[in-house]
């Protein structure tokens, strides 16, 4: 574990820190836009794309893939953070703790955040990507950037887009290459940024390439998805890797039940899975599905809701984890469809019905959102869009906005 240069993240702040085709929409939302990215001529953040973490105090923090510092001919990214009155601190990668980080943060008891970034790091002789394999990182609640590990792709992995788990004070992930046959990892990091590599993927049957994050149960079992059966064929699969070390394909896509998985999973207290595939199901837009235990080891999948009934108004192409309430409703986002192809937000109830709460419009509300949704005590939803917001920041698409949505 190295130390990076120190920078500032506003310490006073951060310390204080197919079942039916009736898809109504609800009339009670309010969707507020809380911030809008303006770029790295700003200073400011571009294109996020991981789930938002909410504190207790109500602050919203994330990443953006891009703004920010430059790394040589691009922008680094960035970690913000926007308290409840709509102000924003910036954390700034620098290349060396890492570049372009597009997952979700974790955030400790004292305030620490953690994560992981696509490119950067210390290991400059990377055969991924010559800009660096990633990092494993940490941002300290004083605001200093801690480096943890730098990927060099072989034999450890590359290129992570995964969120990390906490078991057993270690954390655990995903790289979406390298390893010992180039398809991807599951490692573990520990508190004295000690990586190991728990498995390396092989493009067979296992599946290859895992670009989502790892879900833990209370026995600190492991449940994932690879967005292919293979490198060359199939529709994806969802994994488990149990405290053992085994690995086990638990259900392998059938373009029925979906296909492409790309998010991560979550899991209820009756051990049932849910997730969302980008493509497949009844119209080939993607769904919702639910895995089950069965008798024996089975596992039974279904799809709880197919997208793209009547002219898409519903939403396409499910992105980004799930977020379930205390009563079992499921809330999400679709990247595309809706009204105007731009994108919903939407609730899926106990009966299999469901509701658009918000349509984006690709204007000031922002557009194409990627990212899951953190839902507070209240029930209020918060998320991300990838473009929309500021066309200043980006005349063609925009930089992206965090919303808040009272359902």
């Amino acid at each position: 574990m190295r130390t990076m240069k120190s920078h500032r993240f506003l310490a006073p702040v951060l310390s204080a820190l197919l079942l039916t085709c009736v898809f109504p929409t609800a009339s009670a939302q309010t969707y507020r836009v809380l911030h809008t990215f303006a770029g790295a001529q700003q200073k400011d953040g571009a294109y996020p794309q991981g789930t938002p973490l909410l504190d207790a105090a109500g602050n919203v923090y994330g990443t953006t893939q891009q703004g920010g510092a430059l790394c040589g001919h691009f922008t680094c990214g960035t970690i913000f953070m926007v308290n409840t009155k709509g102000a924003e601190a910036v954390f700034s990668f620098n290349g060396q703790d890492g570049m372009w980080p597009s997952a979700a943060l974790f955030r400790d008891s004292l305030g620490n955040l953690y994560g992981t970034t696509m490119f950067g790091g210390t290991h400059n002789n990377c055969l991924i990507n010559p800009t660096g394999c990633g990092t494993i990182f940490q941002l300290n609640s004083k605001g200093t950037s801690i480096h943890y590990y730098s990927f060099a792709g072989q034999p450890d992995g590359g290129l992570s887009q995964s969120p990390l788990v906490e078991v057993s004070g270690s954390f655990y992930g995903t790289t979406y290459e390298g390893g010992a046959f180039g398809d991807g990892t599951i490692f573990a990091i520990n508190a004295r940024g000690d990586e190991s590599v728990r498995y390396n993927f092989q493009g067979q049957s296992d599946g290859c390439q895992p670009y989502t994050g790892l879900t833990a149960d209370s026995k600190g079992n492991l449940y994932g998805v690879t967005g292919s059966g293979s490198c060359s064929n199939g529709y994806g699969s969802v994994y488990e890797f149990d405290t053992a070390g085994n690995f086990t394909v638990l259900y392998a896509f059938d373009g029925i039940v979906g296909a492409e998985p790309n998010s991560s999973l979550i899991l209820d207290s009756q051990g049932n899975l849910y997730g969302t595939t980008s493509s497949g199901g009844a119209n080939g837009q993607g769904t919702i599905f639910e895995l089950s235990p069965g008798g024996n080891g089975s596992w039974l999948a279904k799809a709880l809701y197919s997208f793209c009934s009547a002219a898409c108004a519903d939403g396409a192409q499910p992105k980004g984890p799930l977020v379930r309430d205390n009563a079992g409703n499921l809330y999400g986002v679709a990247y595309g469809g809706g009204n105007n192809g731009r994108g919903t937000v939407f609730k899926l109830d106990t009966s299999g019905t469901l509701t658009v709460l918000h349509t984006f419009t690709g204007g000031s509300d922002g557009y194409q959102p990627v990212a899951g949704l953190t839902m507070d005590a209240s029930g209020n939803l918060y998320g991300v869009t990838l473009s929309g917001g500021n066309f200043k920041c980006n005349s063609t698409s925009g930089c992206g906005v965090v919303f808040e949505l009272t359902p």
